[in-house]
């Protein structure tokens, strides 16, 4: 499971968890994918709740291969501040907000999990 990633080199792919599928010849792919997002700079995706969803704010629902990839569509549209991945169905779904500005809006959701944009 995806539990980080980063816009910024210092702080690139934190996959805790070693026996993650994330293979090292790819992580330059990605830095570099990261690197060329039009968002603020030190942009980090972060896992805020597991089988949680939030619900009637998508701006958009596609079809991708991973969490990362739907991370990456997060950091490449403007107005996407968190977005829940329904991981059966390979569904990702960006929001044009988050828990804090929607807190009541949060599901539960048993194939979902939920993440957030920090700008920090």
């Amino acid at each position: 499971m995806l539990k980080a990633i980063s816009s910024s080199e210092e702080q690139i792919l934190l996959f805790p968890d070693p026996n993650s599928p994330v293979k090292e010849d790819i992580t330059a792919d990605v830095t570099v994918m990261m690197c060329e997002v039009a968002r603020k700079h030190d942009a980090i995706v972060a896992l805020v709740k597991e089988t949680s969803a939030l619900q009637g704010h998508v701006i958009i629902s596609l079809h991708v291969e991973s969490e990362l990839s739907c991370a990456l569509m997060c950091l490449n549209t403007r107005n996407c501040f968190s977005f829940n991945y329904k991981m059966n169905k390979q569904i990702c779904e960006l929001n044009h907000t988050n828990k804090f500005t929607s807190p009541n809006d949060i599901i539960l959701d048993l194939d979902s999990t939920y993440y957030e944009m920090d700008f920090t």
